[in-house]
């Protein structure tokens, strides 16, 4: 009688279940670390992510306060190169030390690096208080889901329930100040847009960030958006990985 080794047996049912069984997201999966605050217990989780959220909004309300502060004016295209110049920095401070205590140490001696950039950026601006408010509001409400969830936390949640909440404020400012239709738009594209990145990225950061670095991810929301490029790259490798928009033929 014929016998199949079994590592041949094994390796064809893995391949079988791949191919025929296994149906793989449209989005690769979050990158992982070992020992990440996502695989903690829902206690710990929901203490980093309230401490965090707390970090963040105090580098929201840091941005708004240098607003009213004696800030150099200079022009948008300035201010845009020197905010990407810092982003990138803090990138490559990343990409060196990744995993490694310094790393996490160096977060809080980095931060007012990016919140004077934002800032500078921001004063730049036609409507500069207009965008920082808009930041703010929804900042705020992000904040107070996570301190009010309970064990109910949820991020589907916190984007919903702030954008609602974020929405109805903004309008209602819009109201009071008599501002134009174009600015009342603006305010609302703005928070919505914020908002949408904040959260997504949050629910990344549980799967690349461990227990007591929320400095470090606070810092990751300002430094997360030059990912945008190499996680394009890394999707459409997905994509053509395990023929996602591909016709089968036949």
């Amino acid at each position: 009688m014929f016998h199949l080794p079994l590592g041949y047996l094994k390796n064809g049912l893995r391949g079988y279940y791949e191919e025929n069984v296994y149906v793989p997201s449209y989005i690769p999966e979050p990158n992982e670390i070992s020992d990440s605050i996502s695989e903690k217990g829902y206690a710990d989780r929901l203490s980093f992510i309230r401490k965090t959220l707390g970090w963040h909004f105090a580098t929201l309300l840091a941005v708004l306060g240098l607003l009213y502060g004696p800030l150099p004016h200079i022009p948008t295209a300035q201010a845009g190169g020197i905010l990407l110049g810092v982003l990138a920095l803090l990138s490559v401070v990343r990409t060196m030390w990744r995993g490694r205590p310094v790393e996490v140490a160096l977060a809080g001696w980095l931060l007012p690096l990016p919140i004077g950039a934002l800032a500078l950026f921001i004063q730049s601006l036609p409507d500069a208080r207009l965008v920082a408010v808009s930041l703010l509001v929804p900042g705020l409400f992000a904040m107070l889901y996570g301190a009010l969830c309970g064990r109910d936390f949820s991020f589907v949640g916190q984007y919903l329930l702030s954008l609602i909440a974020s929405a109805v404020m903004l309008a209602g400012f819009a109201t009071a100040l008599r501002l134009t239709r174009g600015e009342a738009w603006l305010s609302l594209g703005v928070s919505t847009l914020y908002l949408t990145y904040f959260v997504y990225d949050f629910a990344a950061l549980m799967f690349r960030r461990r227990k007591g670095e929320e400095l470090a991810a606070t810092l990751d929301f300002f430094r997360d958006p030059l990912n945008f490029f190499g996680y394009t790259l890394r999707v459409i490798r997905h994509w053509k990985k395990h023929k996602i928009w591909s016709v089968p033929r036949g």
